[in-house]
This record gives structure tokens, sequence and C-alpha cells, in this order.
């Protein structure tokens, strides 16, 4: 939590918008979606209007204030993805912007642990659960596995959206190749329940299975 910033004037704000009467795009809603839309439209020249009826822009990446406070609930798990980064680097904004990686806390009456590093989450669990360490590396092991697997199809070289020309089309077949060899594996990850998964490795009706 950090202290929350004053709130903006919003009087203020809206007189510097001064509007105009004929609009090439207009763009409803401000989230990342609508912002990204109407940055690439106005960097091609467009006369671009964005329509927001939240008090702020940012949609789900957006946070709220409490009491005081200032709580970050949007979206946080982009990093990790190959779509956003090189979209603020085209847009030439990337270098403006100053991002600051989100820690986690997992705390109940069996863990208490600060997820900074893949391996955080497991160990707690072995920790927590000592007479089933062995499934749950396990579990885990399976786990990152099929994400070792499913990573090249979000590497940046591999989205068309990011390239050009004949790059785009290279790009498309080689992330339609990795889906189509990893389809099973993805399938399954998409319709399977975590109970499921977890009853591989853990007896269903154990303590460490329910939690």
């Amino acid at each position: 939590m950090i202290p929350a910033p004053a709130a903006p004037d919003r009087a203020t704000t809206a007189s510097h918008a001064t509007p105009q009467s004929v609009y090439d795009v207009i763009v409803v809603g401000a989230g990342i979606a609508g912002l990204m839309a109407a940055a690439y439209c106005a960097r091609g020249g467009a006369r671009v209007c964005v329509l927001e009826a939240n008090h702020q822009p940012g949609g789900l990446m957006a946070g709220i204030r409490r009491k005081g406070f200032y709580f970050d609930v949007g979206d946080q798990s982009f990093e990790q993805g190959n779509i956003l980064f090189p979209l603020l680097k085209q847009l030439g904004v990337y270098d403006d912007l100053h991002f600051l990686r989100a820690w986690y806390r997992l705390k109940t009456p069996n863990i208490d642990v600060q997820i900074r590093t893949p391996d955080d989450l497991p160990g707690a669990f072995a920790r927590a659960f000592p007479e089933h360490a062995a499934a749950t590396h396990a579990f885990f092991g399976a786990l990152n596995r099929d994400l070792d697997h499913l990573r090249p199809i979000f590497r940046e070289d591999n989205n068309p959206l990011l390239q050009e020309g004949i790059l785009s089309l290279a790009a498309v077949a080689r992330l339609s190749g990795h889906i189509a060899l990893n389809a099973p594996r993805l399938w399954r990850l998409l319709h399977t329940r975590g109970s499921t998964q977890a009853a591989d490795f853990y007896a269903p009706g154990s303590e460490v299975y329910d939690f």
C-alpha cells in the first residue's frame, strides 16, 4: 500500500480537452485495448476521440483508492506476454514509463510466503505439508513442463502483429506450428480443472488436496 496521491480536479482536467465537431475515429472505452487502438490511430494521423464512463482511464489495469491508500487491483500478468511492451516501444512511449514489478504475499493458516520467483510457491507448499513434499514438487514440475512447451508461443518474434511483410508471414507460420505441436497440451490445460490435475499427485480428501 502507498499513500494515495491527491485526486485530480475533474473540472480542470476536462477543460484541457476541447471537443472537436468531427473525428475520424471514436474509441469507446479507455481500457488498455481502447488506449492502444486510439494511440495507433492517432499515430497514423487520424483525429481520435476516446470516450470513457469511469472517472479515470485504465480499465482493468487501474487501481482504487480506499481510506487514503491506493491499491493496485488491475491485471499484473502482462509482463510475461509478447504484446504490450513491444507495442509501447512501437508507439515510442516505453522509455518514458517506469515499471515496478509487483510482489505477492500468500498468507493462510498453513502458509505465509512472499512470491517473488517461480520456486517460492512450491517451496512454501512443501514446507507447509512436508509429508507431501515429493508430490508437491512433482505437481509443480508437471505444470512448469507444460509452461516450458508453451513459452515459444509468447515470443515476440512469433507474434505476427509485431512484424511486417514477409516477417509477419514467417511469424504466422512459426506460431501456427507451435500451436499445432502443442494443441493437445493447450486443450488439456484449458479444459482441465485444477482439482483434476491435483488428483494425479495428491489423495482426494487429504488436507493438501483440499487446499
